[in-house]
């Protein structure tokens, strides 16, 4: 008899918690002293995201080290960045170093078209 009001408290306890409706914290953080590439995906239109697919393989053989903590965002998570980035469509690849995008892809393109800019500030040329 006295483990059942302790039971029903710890059973409405556990209830209340798992009702919480906190916003989700999101893992994602930027270092502002590193160029952080980003990628946001589209699950609905893989099929023009092959080119960006190409794009970061080629990337990731030439700068390995700056692309090894490349982020990955659904296109589900644009609005929960709209703060930092300011992402109209996807697919869309950026990079973004000291507070600001300095590079940003968006939309259908070609494998040089995504390369060619990243290349530049990855290499230091920007």
């Amino acid at each position: 008899m006295k483990g059942k009001p302790l039971l029903l408290m710890a059973f409405s306890l556990l209830l209340i918690m798992s009702c919480d409706r906190k916003e989700p914290q999101h893992l994602f953080t930027v270092d502002n002293n590193t160029k952080q590439i980003v990628f946001f995906s589209d699950d609905e239109a893989l099929e023009q995201e092959v080119s960006y697919y190409d794009a970061i393989i080629e990337l990731k053989k030439d700068y390995p080290e700056q692309m090894k903590n490349m982020k990955i965002l659904s296109a589900s998570e644009i609005d929960d960045y709209d703060s930092i980035f300011e992402i109209d469509q996807c697919p869309a690849l950026l990079v973004y170093y000291r507070n600001r995008v300095i590079v940003e892809i968006e939309g259908k393109a070609t494998v040089e078209e995504i390369i060619a800019p990243i290349a530049k500030v990855l290499s230091g040329s920007s």
